[in-house]
């Protein structure tokens, strides 16, 4: 079951910890100490030392250069100045993976010029999947972490993303084999006319960042995060679109699958079919991707050209579209238990 997720200030997680030795300096290497440096190299370690900082289990914080990478590490370390340390008895190898790629996403906010010094590091919050407030769902982060990995590692079994899946994937090799493909015009493929969906604009609605209760996504030209710009406060008086449709930007020729009710920007154009379903649409989705190229705000995507569009598709005995096996296709694939 998806967790619930909230920020959470690494200072409730993280107690900074008092009295560690640091070193103002990079020694040579006399030793067998792993000193961990600002460098995003490496692990962070610039050389090997004799002196140590804290024993393991810990996640270092880079406050200085390329500030904010974050590294795990198992054994005795030793620090410099400009490295933070951060320490739960909840962490290990695997959940500080995650917190670690939260971390490193926060870099953007630094530079030289403006460096997370005097605590920074410990009043920055960062989303996380949480038990309650301030308790973070240590055991998800674990989980979730040790099913993108598919061999052993030395700190324990770590399984294989596949026999997690709940989608009972087909044998990877059949998609080995030759199937035989057709060439269709996308509104050949239609039982539906494309529409523009109800265009709203953010600044007439009340506007939230991050996802919330009684809050729906709104959909957007943007290229990243699934088209989803910002969450907006639901209200019965607006106009959503359901989920469960693929959504084209035209002048942007943005396209995502949406799973779940939204309201859309500007210039959206929808797609609802009997056979989409999150495989066949993202299936669908990467043919449609491959056609980017050919449009920009001086030639938009748009319906027409969008219905002109060939795709070849895999076929089935009667010559159609062939769309359970682009399911199945979709469901094979590494981590698609993700999707």
């Amino acid at each position: 079951m998806e967790p619930k997720y909230d920020y959470v200030k690494i200072s409730s997680i993280f107690p900074k910890i008092k009295n560690i030795k640091k070193y103002s300096s990079t020694p040579e290497s006399i030793g067998n100490v792993p000193f961990v440096t600002s460098s995003s190299l490496n692990n962070g370690v610039a050389s090997y030392v004799e002196e140590i900082s804290f024993v393991g289990n810990c996640i270092t914080v880079s406050t200085n250069g390329k500030c904010f990478d974050s590294f795990y590490h198992e054994g005795a370390i030793s620090i410099s100045t400009d490295v933070e340390l951060l320490t739960n008895e909840n962490l290990n190898a695997y959940n500080a993976l995650y917190i670690c790629t939260i971390l490193n996403a926060e870099t953007f906010k630094w530079g030289y010029g403006r460096k997370p010094k005097n605590d920074k590091v410990f009043e920055t919050s960062i989303k996380l999947p949480i038990i309650k407030k301030n308790k973070p769902d240590w055991e998800y982060m674990e989980d979730y972490i040790k099913t993108f990995v598919l061999k052993d590692y030395s700190f324990g079994k770590i399984k294989n993303c596949m026999e997690t899946n709940n989608l009972n994937p087909l044998k990877l090799k059949i998609y080995n084999e030759s199937k035989e493909v057709k060439l269709f015009k996308f509104s050949s493929i239609l039982d539906k006319k494309l529409y523009k969906a109800k265009a709203y604009a953010k600044i007439d609605l009340e506007v939230s960042d991050i996802k919330r209760d009684g809050y729906i996504p709104f959909v957007s030209r943007t290229d990243v995060n699934n088209g989803v710009d910002c969450y907006v406060k639901d209200d019965e008086s607006l106009q959503k679109e359901a989920g469960n449709c693929i959504i084209i930007g035209d002048t942007t020729a943005t396209i995502y699958y949406q799973p779940n009710s939204f309201l859309a920007g500007d210039h959206i154009v929808v797609c609802r079919q009997k056979w989409i379903n999150k495989f066949t649409a993202l299936y669908i989705k990467t043919l449609l991707d491959k056609e980017r190229y050919r449009y920009s705000y001086g030639r938009a995507f748009k319906k027409d050209f969008i219905n002109d569009t060939i795709l070849a598709l895999p076929i089935n005995e009667s010559g159609n579209p062939d769309w359970e096996y682009m399911e199945n296709y979709i469901k094979s694939l590494p981590y698609s238990d993700r999707i």
